[in-house]
């Protein structure tokens, strides 16, 4: 009787195959032992051959295909495309080195070789860029520093950038990237409004009591990052949209829906239906958040433990240099860039 329900549903779906004309298919169900299992992949499989035959026999050019000189195309496109990615990083190098200064020793350029010389009591960073900072910024012409590094080490005035960019400007609060953007002529600020805000953890300590707490002007200090500061002023937003970063679909589909409305790009992973890649849902019963002092969910934590523990388990039983680690993923998100 606890089986009834499976029968009348198998009695419908074998009458749907008596219509569309695929008796064989209920049969094989009925009489193939693992037909629960492996009926289903049988199928696709026979249906794709079949469409595959199709398609050979009616159109010319699958039936012309050479494999062979298909993947002779794609190594050598792959290897061109490595070449030329090269030629231009040399390209751009040379063209570089061709308007670095040289000769003379006097000026900035006296100055570097001055220090250069020395073994020690050398010039202080700051010091050094306010006396040398166009020799430097001649040679070295790309600065990687954080907004606080350019504060210290950049005295102001003394040099001038054609374009700042901002990257994880989510995590930079407008204050602080003062400092960087006096200092260009233009400015690009990429980051994700959807990730958490810089700590407002000394916020409360340099407030001002002076604040009037019905103002409703909108001030910088208002607004949390660099990022929320550009799009509060309308400036122009584009999305980066192809996100291919993580090594399975899965790890970003749940934020894409979410946070995203699905309009990311996500490449297909080939290992889909694959066990070792991926995320996969597994339900606890009766685990609630615990909204109190303690912030915890002891129940998920306990099922958590024991997968761990379980796992561990598993990978001793393997060679060592098969066993696989547990570790924390960091999933990288898509990028907004207002300009």
């Amino acid at each position: 009787m606890d089986e009834l329900h499976s029968l009348v549903a198998f009695n419908q779906i074998s009458a749907e195959c008596e219509k569309e004309q695929i008796r064989d298919i209920a049969s094989v169900a009925t009489s193939w032992e693992h037909a629960g299992a492996l009926l289903l992949p049988l199928y696709e499989r026979v249906r794709l051959a079949s469409l595959l035959n199709r398609a050979f026999r009616e159109r010319k050019p699958p039936a012309t295909f050479d494999d062979v000189q298909h993947t002779n195309t794609v190594t050598e496109f792959r290897r061109l495309d490595l070449l030329q990615l090269e030629y231009y990083r040399a390209l751009l190098a040379a063209k570089h080195a061709q308007s670095l200064p040289s000769g003379g020793g006097t000026g900035e350029i006296g100055v570097l070789w001055h220090e250069f010389e020395k073994r020690t009591r050398f010039l202080p960073i700051r010091t050094l860029m306010l006396k040398a900072g166009h020799a430097i910024q001649s040679i070295k012409p790309v600065f990687m520093m954080s907004p606080l590094s350019i504060a210290n080490y950049l005295p102001p005035g003394s040099l001038s950038f054609d374009l700042i960019i901002f990257d994880e400007a989510s995590q930079v609060k407008p204050v602080d990237a003062l400092w960087a953007m006096v200092r260009g002529q233009q400015v690009v600020v990429v980051g994700d409004s959807k990730q958490l805000p810089p700590t407002s953890f000394f916020d409360s300590l340099v407030r001002s009591d002076d604040a009037d707490p019905d103002d409703e002007s909108t001030t910088a200090s208002d607004i949390e990052s660099v990022l929320g500061l550009f799009c509060s002023r309308g400036a122009h937003q584009r999305m980066l949209r192809r996100h291919y970063r993580s090594r399975h679909e899965s790890l970003i589909m749940v934020s894409n829906h979410l946070f995203y409305e699905d309009r990311l790009v996500v490449f297909p992973s080939p290992d889909r239906n694959g066990k070792k890649l991926g995320l996969v849902y597994r339900h606890v019963e009766n685990a609630s958040y615990e909204r109190s002092r303690k912030r915890a969910n002891p129940i998920e934590a306990k099922a958590v433990a024991t997968a761990v523990i379980a796992h561990a388990q598993s990978q001793l039983c393997l060679p060592r240099n098969q066993r696989e680690n547990i570790g924390r993923s960091f999933q990288p998100s898509p990028k907004w860039m207002p300009f």
